[in-house]
């Protein structure tokens, strides 16, 4: 069964991938936060679990040190009173290329574990 728990724990993990980039997608326009200044895309952490099945370890997310970007955009609202914007560091394009890879990472754990539930089935119906 370590096998169904280690593509179990991939399964979890990249479902955590996905949250993480869709938050980031969603405030892709968030100039201001609670914590003050434009919002700061994050990424995921994991790491290797390493008890006596193995897997991937979920251990949060980290806010990018990629800086955000400043424009002059003097007829915004949310700009200062320079005219100056300052924009999140999130790249819609790298964000939907990062999706792609997760579901395609998702898939494959998927996939794994469908083939160690045919072999399981096949070992059931030998007989002896």
């Amino acid at each position: 069964m370590d096998a169904w728990r280690i593509s179990a724990s991939g399964l979890q993990a990249q479902w955590k991938r996905m949250r993480v980039i869709a938050s980031n997608v969603s405030h892709a326009d968030t100039t201001r936060t609670p914590g003050g200044g434009a919002y700061r895309k994050h990424y995921p952490v994991f790491s290797a679990a390493l008890d006596e099945v193995g897997g991937v370890r979920y251990e949060g997310s980290r806010e990018a040190r990629r800086p955000t970007r400043t424009v002059h955009a003097p007829d915004d609202p949310r700009a200062g009173k320079d005219g100056r914007l300052t924009e999140p560091n999130v790249s819609l394009p790298l964000q939907a290329a990062d999706m792609a890879s997760a579901r395609r990472a998702y898939q494959a754990n998927v996939r794994a574990m469908k083939q160690f539930k045919k072999l399981c089935q096949k070992t059931l119906n030998m007989k002896g």
